[in-house]
């Protein structure tokens, strides 16, 4: 019989897998519109990086060991079909928008409502409303909101009067600043509680107490900013505002990192993370250039420009960031507190 710690490496294995299946997937798609006839764009590129690579790192970290939400049978159902609901996003953005290719988003779509399911399940758990967990929690609860832009765009239609490329953008925004920021911000507030009361926790305990002025920002920026987004034209203060919370919360947490965490891990984790934190500085200030020349009407920054500078460096972001926080492994502090 299979012990629980063998059930824990091979779902891990399998998430690992995904993801290097993914990345050799989004290799081959990357060369073939290189060298062939691009039916793919940049933003569609980016996003497909983030549902084939990024993402099964992502689920292989929000889940932990020992028994709590995170192994638990939707999570785990979530894991199984997230493979498979990948390589049905990645056909459909090969496809031109219409029937069949929204019928191919949906499949992803339905993936990412299980996967926020398992988040909604993480509420009942121990610690749950501990401002790490709810990071991770709401990681999964976005995913949701990047499967269906991903499908409005996909069904060629639109949604809160927006679509073309603006649902595609709302997806990978989403998918990155909506999944992978909270999900790294909820990985680094882990780590934290579990280090500031050891012996040597006191830089620790400083950097909890920034870290919890970061990190509300990062959780509720992301839907901030798509709302400043959907207001700017009646509102524009609104966008601006959001993006520049999200942008100061994002700084300030890539702070923290670099500072007592990157400190205390050994030296390839710490090189990861600083990388990582360096990426999402700039990523930032870049944002918030954009957002204040919009509201200025002064372009800082043009679009094309701002898509590919700010979608290498979030995704250098995500990279580094969940590659380090698979080495450590960081494990919720105290009894009980999996979940």
């Amino acid at each position: 019989m299979a012990t629980s710690q063998e059930n824990d490496d091979n779902r891990s294995g399998y998430a690992l897998m995904s993801a290097l299946l993914g990345s050799a997937l989004w290799v081959a798609m990357v060369v073939a519109n290189t060298f062939g006839n691009e039916a793919l764009n940049r933003f569609s590129l980016l996003l497909l990086l983030g549902i084939l690579v990024f993402v099964p790192l992502g689920l292989e970290l929000a889940a932990f060991p020992g028994r709590g939400a995170g192994n638990n049978g939707v999570y785990r159902l979530a894991r199984f079909i997230q493979p498979f609901a990948g390589i049905a996003a990645a056909a459909s953005c090969l496809l031109q928008p219409g029937i069949i290719a929204g019928a191919l988003a949906l499949l992803w779509l339905l993936f990412c409502v299980v996967a926020g399911a398992a988040g909604l399940l993480r509420l009942r758990e121990p610690h749950a409303f501990r401002l790490d967990q709810l990071a991770i929690t709401a990681a999964l609860l976005y995913l949701p909101i990047g499967g269906a832009w991903l499908a409005v765009h996909q069904f060629n239609t639109t949604m809160l009067g927006f679509g073309g490329v603006i649902a595609l953008l709302t997806a990978v925004h989403f998918h990155f600043a909506g999944f992978i920021a909270p999900l790294l911000a909820g990985m680094a507030g882990r780590y934290l509680a579990s280090m500031r009361e050891a012996p040597e926790g006191q830089g620790m305990k400083r950097a909890w107490r920034m870290y919890l002025f970061a990190a509300p920002g990062i959780i509720a920026g992301p839907p901030l900013v798509a709302a400043g987004i959907t207001l700017a034209v009646r509102t524009p203060v609104v966008e601006i505002l959001s993006a520049l919370l999200l942008a100061s919360s994002v700084t300030l947490f890539a702070i923290v990192t670099m500072g007592a965490i990157a400190r205390s891990l050994e030296s390839r984790p710490a090189l990861l993370l600083r990388i990582s934190s360096v990426a999402s500085l700039i990523a930032m200030l870049l944002a918030a250039l954009y957002a204040v020349g919009t509201y200025l009407q002064v372009r800082f920054i043009t679009i094309p420009v701002m898509g590919i500078t700010h979608g290498v460096l979030n995704s250098v972001f995500a990279l580094c960031g969940l590659y380090c926080w698979i080495i450590v492994r960081p494990v919720p502090p105290g009894p009980g507190s999996e979940g």
